[in-house]
């Protein structure tokens, strides 16, 4: 033993007063000083760790890697700052370690000294806190929302990659600026009033509809939400969180025209049944959505007393085959006035139709011309069927003899022989919406059960037998989404 160890026990009242790891190794890196905290966390009394090895007390793989460091301390005489890892019952711990050489009065090393800190809670929050930050990173990056972070004197200190695209301002030029410059003048006020008072209140305030300002000078319309952000029950600054409401302002200017035009539609369609002697007519249509491509119409035929019972359905939905329905009326309104056959019509309307409508899109119609005096039918089809429940319960199919309307100029069409209607007889005319009204297992409502509906409420109005049939169709399909429009036409013989 060095004659400079005897002086070591002067220091180890010292060591076991402190509150990290303590120990002395001599030169043969057998321990001569361990203090307190040695033996508590590693589970050795003093006697059994002073004069052995770390090889006698560690694993191998550790004691190797104590090995490794003090010899670098005896090797160049200099400090030695590092990471070691130790066994604890829990586990191993992580130590920050400080060794450092013992001199005698000549300067010869005689012993290496080490206090070593457990630093294992330190690393798992460093850890922790940085799995969260890679976390709050990836949320921050993921969400489609623009986020602002503003901190307690104002200044902008967070941007995600969301408000940078739609501020199309860079974040490293956003970023220390003060947050007043997100608002436009005119709507600077409110704005920023919104996030002093959170500041000084810590209440959380949502503005459905503001404007913030981008980089290049325009205005994107905003709603926003900004909270509070505490820390020990302080306010130390706001959360922004915006979004673009372009496209929902869209789709409500979008919804507003198709709402207006609806309005417009509706008033389209015949407001008040027809007045035929001998016969009870309703008509009605049920539309899908907002707009409606099918169509039905009852007009004065010629100067004999006949009228026109039409119904037809454009392909697809929406905006565009309401605008073809439209198209269709007007051009029936001026055919009728220059013939008198349903087949005429048909033809002279399917010219026309054929020129306008995009490719693809087509119209079936159905043209009853119905003589009130003679109780005669005669009607024309391109590709829409139609049926009469007769009174004695038999149904008899009024079938289609020719195409679409809109595909092929050149079509032929035929007026089918005359059909007499006897009191109690029920002519209904429907588009193809009720019969493939879906139900959730995909089955069709089909005509079947069309005309057992009809058959069912015969003695109703026919204004209550349509409603019946449709409400019949929609409880078929259990709530499944309705596809398709509805329209029909329900004419009852009378006398």
């Amino acid at each position: 033993m060095h004659s400079s160890l005897g002086s070591i026990s002067l220091f180890q009242e010292i060591a076991d007063n402190t509150s990290s790891v303590m120990y002395v190794k001599d030169t043969d890196f057998q321990y001569v000083l361990v203090n307190r905290q040695f033996e508590a966390r590693f589970g050795y009394s003093r006697a059994e760790v002073i004069g052995r090895s770390d090889f006698d007390l560690f694993p191998t793989d550790m004691a190797e890697a104590f090995r490794a460091n003090d010899r670098r301390v005896l090797d160049t005489n200099q400090l030695l700052e590092c990471e070691e890892v130790a066994p604890h019952t829990d586990g191993p711990h992580t130590y920050l370690s400080v060794k450092f050489p013992l001199r005698d009065d000549d300067g010869e090393t005689y012993a290496v000294a080490g206090i070593s800190t457990d630093i294992t809670d330190r690393i798992r929050s460093a850890r922790e806190f940085d799995v969260l930050r890679r976390r709050t990173g990836l949320l921050l990056e993921s969400v489609g929302d623009g986020i602002c972070g503003i901190s307690r004197n104002g200044t902008i200190d967070i941007v995600n990659p969301a408000a940078e695209k739609l501020l199309k301002w860079p974040t490293s030029e956003l970023v220390g600026q003060h947050y007043s410059c997100l608002w436009p003048a005119r709507h600077g006020a409110p704005a920023t009033d919104a996030v002093a008072l959170i500041l000084q209140t810590g209440e959380r305030f949502h503005a459905e509809r503001a404007e913030m300002l981008r980089h290049d000078g325009t205005r994107l319309p905003v709603e926003y939400i900004a909270n509070p952000i505490f820390d020990q029950g302080a306010i130390v600054g706001v959360v922004l969180a915006f979004r673009d409401l372009r496209e929902r302002l869209a789709r409500q200017r979008a919804d507003q025209e198709l709402q207006a035009a609806s309005q417009v539609q509706r008033f389209l369609y015949p407001q008040h049944p027809p007045n035929i002697p001998g016969f009870e007519v309703a008509g009605m249509t049920f539309p899908s959505e907002r707009v409606c491509g099918d169509y039905y119409d009852f007009q004065p035929w010629g100067e004999s007393g006949a009228w026109c019972l039409a119904l037809g359905d454009v392909s697809g939905h929406g905006l565009g085959p309401a605008l073809h329905m439209v198209e269709t009326r007007a051009f029936l309104r001026s055919v009728l006035h220059d013939t008198s056959d349903p087949a005429d019509v048909l033809v002279r309307m399917n010219r026309v139709l054929c020129q306008d409508l995009p490719e693809g899109m087509f119209v079936t119609l159905f043209v009853g011309r119905l003589d009130p005096a003679t109780h005669r039918l005669t009607y024309g089809s391109g590709g829409h069927p139609a049926g009469v429940l007769r009174a004695s319960g038999e149904v008899e199919r009024l079938q289609s003899a020719g195409l679409p309307l809109g595909l092929f100029a050149g079509t032929r069409y035929e007026t089918s022989p005359s059909i007499i209607l006897a009191p109690g007889d029920i002519l209904m005319i429907t588009s193809d919406g009720i019969s493939e009204m879906r139900s959730p297992m995909h089955k069709l409502f089909g005509w079947e059960r069309e005309w057992a509906v009809v058959a069912e409420r015969r003695q109703s109005p026919a204004a209550e037998i349509g409603a019946a049939l449709y409400q019949a169709a929609r409880q078929f399909a259990e709530g499944e989404p309705q596809h398709d429009d509805v329209t029909l036409i329900v004419a009852k013989c009378l006398a």
